[in-house]
């Protein structure tokens, strides 16, 4: 009868922890981050009365270890998974992917890149053996993200190549055609020019037929590449797409009010100054509007340099005199700007 009354106390017990855990569970899907940490720190304290039943402890650790990380709370997330961790060479379940994830997001957090490249490649591992294509999708990004951090491009792009072959399973072409603009921008940097190129020239075809604001985000970042280049005419045509997804879908202003600083700024390299005014009064506009006043400050250098070029010394200085201005509303470091990037 003794060991009929334990199995109950447990059972009342396990009850309380399933109660708790999926409190915190419903609490987050309902963004109530506070209220979710409460309810996983409760399940966690009531799971220690459960004596051997190691697995229910370990998952609410786990859960609470991993809200403590996405909190920012790096070092306490790793002291949940330390316990959430099962005996070297077992496995909570199918696979212990999630797991090995989060202690690579810890260690990306506290900057230690080595710990955080080995947890990433045992979770990618753990998810390729179970076929998780999406989670093998967003490890792989994190592992191109951390070798371009610790300046590894070659490495870098060969996880970018993945990344690109798991979106294309998953039938994700946004997310494919972001990878591709990304890669581009990587061998761009690695000196690799007619390959960026050619991968941007792809990506802006596939791009410009897909309207969300990932692909107006997409064909923005490739404007960049192309100036980059010095491919103008090709950054024009695909910053202009990007310019009409974007406002066909009503965006977000502060994306919007970029790519008219990236437009004008654009025209201005191009040597045509009356469409680049057009452009870098849209963008002070914008910015005004979302209060983005140091942005609004460089747009008035880049207007006032597009005035000068056009022989129009007073509308120059007068937009010259704004940016000073900006500058000084924006603080005494901020008048540096008038030293840097006239026209660019």
């Amino acid at each position: 009868m003794l060991y009929t009354k334990m199995e109950n106390g447990e059972g009342d017990i396990a009850m309380n922890v399933e109660r708790f855990s999926k409190l915190g569970t419903e609490s987050l899907h309902r963004g109530q981050v506070q209220q979710a940490l409460e309810a996983f720190k409760n399940a966690y304290q009531i799971a220690q009365g459960l004596g051997n039943h190691g697995y229910m402890q370990r998952a609410c650790a786990f859960n609470l270890g991993a809200l403590l990380i996405s909190l920012g709370r790096f070092n306490d997330g790793l002291y949940y998974l330390n316990l959430a961790t099962p005996n070297e060479g077992c496995r909570d379940g199918r696979s212990n992917g999630d797991l090995f994830f989060n202690y690579g997001l810890a260690y990306e957090g506290l900057k230690n890149f080595p710990e955080s490249r080995r947890y990433f490649e045992k979770a990618l591992a753990e998810y390729i053996s179970v076929s998780n294509v999406k989670m093998e999708a967003d490890t792989t990004k994190h592992l191109g993200q951390l070798c371009v951090s610790s300046c590894l491009f070659s490495e870098a792009e060969a996880w970018m190549k993945k990344l690109i072959q798991a979106y294309e399973s998953l039938g994700n072409k946004e997310n494919c055609y972001q990878a591709e603009a990304e890669r581009a921008n990587l061998l761009l940097k690695m000196g690799r020019v007619e390959e960026a190129e050619e991968i941007a020239d792809d990506c802006m075809k596939g791009a410009k037929l897909l309207t969300t604001p990932v692909t107006g985000n997409v064909l923005n970042e490739l404007g960049l590449v192309y100036t980059q280049m010095g491919k103008y005419d090709k950054a024009l045509e695909s910053s202009q797409c990007a310019l009409s997804i974007l406002n066909s879908l009503d965006s977000d202003g502060n994306l919007i009010a970029v790519l008219y600083q990236n437009m004008g700024a654009l025209y201005n390299y191009m040597g045509r100054y009356q469409e680049a005014v057009e452009y870098h009064r849209l963008a002070i506009q914008k910015h005004a509007e979302l209060k983005n006043r140091k942005s609004q400050g460089h747009c008035f250098v880049n207007l006032g340099y597009a005035y000068s070029q056009l022989k129009d010394l007073n509308k120059a200085g007068e937009s010259f005199l704004h940016a000073v201005q900006a500058a000084k509303d924006c603080g005494k470091k901020h008048v540096a700007l008038l030293k840097k990037g006239v026209g660019s």
